[in-house]
């Protein structure tokens, strides 16, 4: 079954109905991109204390973020950039430190 959405139908639909509607016009893989960088970030977050644990517990987070990213420079330097964007200065310096991990 082929699912074609308009803007009339995704306005006059509703629920559930609504939303396979819009999930019909939305580029799956821009959504998958924004949940990887989300959980990246989220990652950063849950692993930024190992910045203030010392030099080794911050290494040691960024090649785990690192490998999670798939080794992807560009979604490491993207995430840096939201991170800092959003005040989240010890996740950004982790993601900053898997970026360079990536380069050396």
């Amino acid at each position: 079954m082929t699912f074609t959405a308009t803007r009339a139908t995704v306005q006059s639909t509703v629920g559930f109905d609504r939303a396979e509607a819009v999930d019909a016009i939305v580029d799956p893989s821009r959504h998958h991109h924004a949940d990887e960088l989300q959980d990246l970030l989220s990652m950063a977050e849950f692993l930024a204390p190992e910045v203030r644990g010392g030099r080794a517990g911050a290494r040691e987070a960024a090649a785990q973020i690192a490998e999670w990213a798939d080794r992807d420079p560009d979604l490491l330097s993207e995430a840096e950039q939201r991170a800092r964007a959003e005040h989240h200065d010890d996740s950004a310096k982790i993601l900053h430190l898997a970026h360079d991990l990536l380069a050396a």
